[in-house]
């Protein structure tokens, strides 16, 4: 079964409320997009940068 999943994210997100679930997924095996309406996503954390695949206009 091959699934996709949309992760929203919202600014100040913490990295490791992020990174856990995508990782999990992506072992799995599932297609993840990131999308989020903010362009200048801050993600608290260790410093990690993460690519925004969708930029959600409103």
């Amino acid at each position: 079964m091959h699934a996709n999943i949309l992760v929203l994210l919202a600014n100040s997100v913490e990295e490791i409320e992020l990174i856990t679930p995508i990782d999990i997924w992506r072992r799995a095996g599932y297609s993840i997009t990131i999308a989020s309406i903010d362009s200048n996503l801050l993600v608290k954390g260790r410093g990690n940068r993460v690519l925004l695949f969708l930029l959600i206009r409103h």
